[in-house]
């Protein structure tokens, strides 16, 4: 069982000793989860265009049993590339784990469970009619659920933000705040939480849901 270890640092200041040690703490960890091989790779930048460690991995994925980070947004600071680099990996029978996210798997939706569920959905200010597409979207996700589950919507939650700061996502704020009334959540896309992955994953923890998005697969919470 062999895994690979990926991380970057700025490599200013006090970052390579911190890098360094959670290096160590990743391998270690991998270890602990049964890996007796592991591979480093280590860039001195988060920007795409420098890591060239993280490229030169994604072409030896093949030699891996898993992949350990310490957490996604090193996978990609952006959603949406985020999770589609894990679907891809998924698929591949790579599995990924992380110290700070847990593990990433996609799974076959509880279609067949009567749940209460909400959805939310965002329209960008940059988008020439965002309340339509909204609109279109809430219609989809009636449909979807009507057709294709035992589910039923007891709420559904929309935002429209130009740049999808947390403070224009009111009704996102909402939604985190009657999470309890809900088990499970309906979206088109990861994204729409938001396209920073650090925020996406903060929100999915104050959520505690399970997320189910029509474009990227049910994401269970709390799953390892």
């Amino acid at each position: 069982m062999k895994a690979a270890i990926y991380h970057f640092t700025d490599g200013k200041g006090r970052r390579p000793s911190i890098c360094q040690g959670d290096l160590c703490a990743l391998s270690a960890y991998a270890h602990q989860l049964g890996y007796t091989e592991a591979d480093v790779y280590c860039d001195t930048t988060s920007r795409k265009t420098g890591r060239t460690e993280f490229d030169r991995l994604l072409e030896h994925t093949d030699d891996y049993d898993a992949l350990v980070v310490k957490d996604f947004y090193h996978i990609s600071r952006h959603t949406e590339v985020c999770v589609k680099i894990l679907k891809q990996l998924h698929s591949q029978g790579v599995k990924i784990y992380s110290t700070a996210n847990g593990a990433f798997s996609i799974i076959a939706p509880p279609v067949d469970k009567p749940l209460k569920i909400a959805t939310y959905t965002c329209g960008f200010g940059t988008s020439q009619a965002p309340e339509q597409a909204v609109s279109l979207r809430a219609e989809i996700f009636k449909t979807f659920t009507a057709d294709k589950t035992r589910w039923k919507i007891t709420a559904q939650y929309a935002d429209i933000s130009r740049h999808q700061n947390d403070g224009e996502q009111l009704q996102l704020q909402d939604l985190i705040r009657n999470r309890r009334q809900y088990d499970l959540l309906l979206v088109m896309s990861f994204g729409e939480l938001h396209w920073r992955t650090a925020n996406c994953l903060k929100i999915r923890k104050q959520l505690g849901l399970g997320i189910y998005s029509l474009q990227d697969g049910y994401i269970p919470y709390g799953r390892t």
